[in-house]
């Protein structure tokens, strides 16, 4: 299968990733390792639902054609007795266009969403209104270090 295929294949968003078999399952990526491997946070079996952490590789054919970031969810399918380190492939990435679909569906499950704090909510809301939390009214100002400040002189200044 030529990488053109394979493209056309991973880019098909008419169908919504979904497990076909009992060893295949959603996951977040955790952690990236480097050489197509990544930490995945992983749903565990059917009747215990606490999720784990598992190691992940992208099969060689997609490295040049998926590109998988932290905090991206995939499908995964796992090794049913994981004799390495590695416990699985990475089939496919879910994209947010399917994610509203499974989310919408109650087919996602819950335990993978971040966890929001309310802190970062207030501070969120503070920031849209336009006021801070501490009573600080002056947002903080990037300096960007790489360039000269060259103060300029008005006429008036100079006599």
């Amino acid at each position: 299968m030529g990488i053109r295929k394979i493209a056309r294949e991973v880019n098909d968003t008419s169908k919504t990733p979904t497990p076909e078999t009992p060893l295949q399952r959603y996951g977040r990526v955790t952690g990236i390792r480097g050489g197509g491997l990544y930490d995945v946070l992983v749903m565990g079996e059917p009747s215990d639902s606490a999720p784990r952490t598992a190691l992940l590789q992208l099969p060689s054919k997609f490295k040049k054609v998926i590109f998988v970031k932290l905090g991206s969810y995939i499908l995964a399918e796992l090794y049913p007795d994981a004799a390495t380190k590695v416990h699985g492939d990475i089939l496919c990435v879910v994209r947010p266009e399917h994610l509203k679909l499974l989310k919408a569906e109650n087919r996602w499950p819950a335990i993978l969403e971040p966890a929001k704090e309310e802190d970062d909510d207030e501070d969120s809301e503070a920031q849209e209104s336009g006021h801070d939390s501490d009573g600080d009214s002056m947002p903080d100002v990037f300096v960007n270090r790489n360039r000269m400040h060259v103060e300029e002189q008005s006429e008036d200044e100079e006599d």
